[in-house]
């Protein structure tokens, strides 16, 4: 079997890196949607059952749902996604041509 070329090995990545960031985007919408209800949706729900991390996240949404609706929160989400994603995938990008 012949070796993989460096040209091979990054469009394997390549495509490996779009399935998982796929995956994070599912991830990070159900995520966010969770936050949502949580804050916004049932705000008299028990913080006790999450880790210190999800009970600071929901406190600091609770705390800017007192200035906007769910609507916009849900917008300010959806648009942070492009950020992200273009964050991770160039930090993937970077990290794979590093490596050769």
């Amino acid at each position: 079997m012949a070796a993989k070329t460096n040209q091979q090995r990054r469009s394997s990545i390549t495509s490996s890196s779009h399935h998982d960031l796929k995956d994070l985007k599912e991830v990070f919408f159900a995520t966010t949607e969770n936050l949502i209800d949580m804050a916004f949706i049932d705000p008299d729900s028990s913080l006790a059952a999450l880790d210190p991390l999800e009970r600071s996240l929901v406190e600091d949404v609770r705390e800017i749902a007192k200035d906007i609706t769910v609507e916009f929160c849900r917008k300010l989400f959806y648009h942070s996604w492009n950020l992200i994603f273009i964050q991770t995938w160039f930090t993937n990008t970077v990290h794979c041509s590093q490596t050769d």
